[in-house]
């Protein structure tokens, strides 16, 4: 596979099109060199012929290539959200983000998955009226700026 296929499926699978990237993966398997794309592949069969198992052997594969790529890891979070293990899926996107905080993906499928922020007073339960009070103010404080 040229390098302008793989890099082409891996753009096709990030905008959703995941059976394009797929076709475009399994015309020349050249793209397993490129650990992004393996990741990209993986999501693709869990997606749509949902091998959820084998593309966690697969993303482990390509963790082994490139540990520091974010998109791997969020992938892999992807995967478990598909098998319902959102404990799982909460670390690889904690991983993956502590590659790069910024990572758009990441923090869009952490929003999507409903992970919240630790407790403002993290030895008092979330519940507490003061970690709740705390968060109501920092939020608005937040929010009032962004007005500005």
């Amino acid at each position: 596979m040229a390098i302008n296929s793989s890099v082409k499926a891996v753009e096709l699978a990030k905008r959703g099109k995941l059976v394009l990237a797929l076709e475009l993966f399994e015309a020349d398997p050249a793209f397993k060199e490129n650990a992004i794309a393996l990741s990209y592949y993986a999501l693709c069969i869990a997606v749509l012929r949902d091998k959820c198992d084998e593309a966690l052997v697969i993303l482990r594969g390509a963790v082994k290539k490139d540990r520091f790529q974010p998109d791997i890891y969020m992938n892999i979070g992807r995967v478990y959200v598909l098998k319902e293990r959102k404990d799982f899926a909460a670390k690889a996107f904690v991983k993956g983000l502590s590659l790069d905080r910024s990572h758009a993906g990441i923090l869009k499928e952490i929003k999507k998955l409903g992970i919240r922020q630790r407790a403002l007073i993290p030895f008092l339960p979330r519940k507490n009226v003061l970690n709740k009070a705390l968060g109501k103010i920092i939020y608005e404080l937040k929010h009032a700026k962004k007005q500005k």
